[in-house]
C-alpha cells in the first residue's frame, strides 16, 4: 500500500459519486501539521440496498485516517504476506493500479468462475456469513494477528504495527474496541489480516478441504461431504470466537449439491 495512492483513492467508500474526491487532500497532507494521540469520530450515513435494508459506511477523520494509512503503507509488506496466508481467499488485497488504491487478487467478476472450478467432488454446499463483520472487529483481535494472540495479551502496552494499529482504529473511532469503518480501503486490508489467520487455521484441521472452499470478504463456500460439512462448519465457529467473531446464523446454509 502507497499512502498517497491510499489517501486519493482508497480514503472515501467507492460508493460516493465521483464528484466527492480526496485527491487534494492526498496531494498536501504532508505540508499540514499534524498531532495523533486524541480521538476522533467518523462521519456515518447509509446507503440503499436491495430489499429495503440499508448500509451503513463511515468517512474517518483525516487525519486520523492518514496516521492508519502511514501505518499500513509502511509495513505493506508484513500485512501482505499476513493476508497471503490464507489459501481460499478471493478477495485477499494487492496494489491496486486503477480507480482504487487496493484490487482483489480475483477480480469480483471472475469470482463465480472461481466457485465453478471448486466444485468437482463436492457432495453439499456449506455457505457461512459472519455476523455484522466489519462493525463487530474487536481491534485488539489486529494486534494479536500480528504479533500472535498470547504475546499480544502478556504485553498489551507493546510497541509495534499490531498494537500501533490497535491503537489508532480505536482512535478513528471515538476509542471504541469493537469495530472497523466501512469504506476506507485500509479497513478491508486490516479485515483480510483477521480473516487470513482464521483462513489459515481453517484449512490446517481441514487440509483437503482447501481446493473445494473459497473466502470472499466474510463469506465462505466450501464443497463437502455430507458429514465433513458439519464438521467444518463446527470448527470454523471455534476459530471465529478465538478472535471475538460469531457465524451469522441466518445466512448459515449446508445445502444437497454443490
Amino acid at each position: 500500500m502507497r499512502i498517497t495512492s491510499s489517501l486519493e483513492k482508497g480514503y472515501l467508500p467507492k460508493e460516493l459519486p465521483p464528484c466527492f474526491a480526496s485527491s487534494s487532500f492526498a496531494a498536501v497532507v504532508d505540508s499540514i501539521s499534524k498531532s495523533g494521540n486524541g480521538w476522533t469520530y467518523p462521519v456515518r450515513f447509509s446507503l440503499n440496498r436491495a430489499g429495503g435494508v440499508r448500509r451503513s459506511v463511515e468517512i474517518p477523520n483525516p487525519f486520523s485516517q492518514y496516521f492508519i494509512a502511514a501505518e499500513c503503507s509502511k509495513h505493506w509488506e508484513t500485512l501482505r504476506r499476513i493476508t497471503a496466508l490464507s489459501p481460499i481467499s478471493l478477495s485477499r488485497p494487492l496494489l491496486g493500479t486503477g480507480e482504487r488504491s487496493l484490487r482483489h487478487r480475483i477480480p469480483t467478476e471472475g469470482w463465480r468462475r472461481e466457485l465453478v472450478a471448486r466444485m468437482p467432488g463436492g457432495v453439499v454446499t456449506l455457505k457461512t456469513d459472519i455476523s455484522q463483520f466489519y462493525p463487530s472487529v474487536y481491534t485488539h483481535a489486529v494486534d494479536w494477528c500480528i504479533r500472535g494472540k498470547v504475546r499480544a495479551k502478556n504485553n498489551l502496552r507493546g510497541a509495534g504495527l499490531g498494537p500501533t494499529l490497535d491503537r489508532l482504529i480505536r482512535n478513528s473511532r471515538g476509542g471504541q474496541t469493537i469495530g472497523l469503518s466501512v469504506g476506507p480501503d485500509t479497513s478491508w486490508l486490516v479485515a483480510e489480516v483477521v480473516l487470513a489467520r482464521v483462513d489459515a487455521a481453517l484449512a490446517n484441521k481441514f487440509p483437503n478441504a482447501v481446493g473445494r472452499a473459497a473466502r470472499f470478504g466474510d463469506d465462505m463456500t466450501v464443497y463437502a461431504s455430507s458429514t465433513g460439512a458439519e464438521e467444518i462448519l463446527a470448527h470454523y465457529q471455534v476459530i471465529l470466537e478465538e478472535y471475538e467473531l460469531a457465524i451469522n446464523p441466518i445466512k448459515v446454509a449446508i445445502v444437497d449439491g454443490p
